[in-house]
């Protein structure tokens, strides 16, 4: 666009020049550089228009990418959690944590600036509190690590957190 724009600016300007430069070659050199600087001044502004167009595709691009990222990650999250709530009903603790851990991963993997903020940071907290509470229960001498209320509290974090990942799973064109 801005090329046809040069084009149509030399154009015109050659097509006054007899009016505007005179025969004098100092006149006459001084038109054609002051016609030189307003094509670079139109192509200069060109690129400038055309870089924003170009960024600006660029972030919606990455927006959209993002998203689905968080989507599919979401997913893996969800299933996740599910594998966390089995394991915990097995008491098999170790499974669960395992599972946490690689749910942490995931989470620490989605760009917030693209997707659900207060989502996103709430899946991640409420995963390390999952998690600190499973490693607790590793830890613990007992015979029997996780109290029935225990057990019942943990199940109510994972079901927020799944409940946080479902909403990034059905994210659409948000931005």
């Amino acid at each position: 666009m801005y090329g046809v724009v040069s084009v149509a600016v030399c154009v015109l300007l050659v097509y006054v020049s007899d009016k505007w430069a005179a025969p004098d070659r100092i006149d006459s050199f001084t038109y054609w550089c002051g016609v030189a600087t307003l094509v670079a001044l139109v192509i200069a502004v060109g690129e400038i228009i055309h870089a924003g167009t170009a960024t600006n595709a660029v972030n919606l691009a990455l927006s959209a990418t993002a998203r689905q990222e968080a989507r599919t990650l979401s997913a893996e999250v969800i299933a996740l959690v599910d594998e966390v709530s089995e394991s915990m009903r097995a008491e098999d603790y170790t499974a669960a944590l395992r599972a946490v851990q690689i749910a942490r991963r995931f989470v620490a993997r989605l760009d917030f600036k693209h997707v659900l903020p207060l989502e996103g940071s709430a899946i991640a907290e409420k995963l390390g509190d999952v998690e600190h509470a499973l490693q607790r229960a590793l830890n613990d001498d007992r015979g029997k690590p996780m109290t029935r209320a225990g057990k019942t509290e943990l199940n109510d974090v994972l079901m927020t957190i799944k409940r946080a990942a479902e909403r990034l799973a059905h994210l659409e064109g948000w931005v």
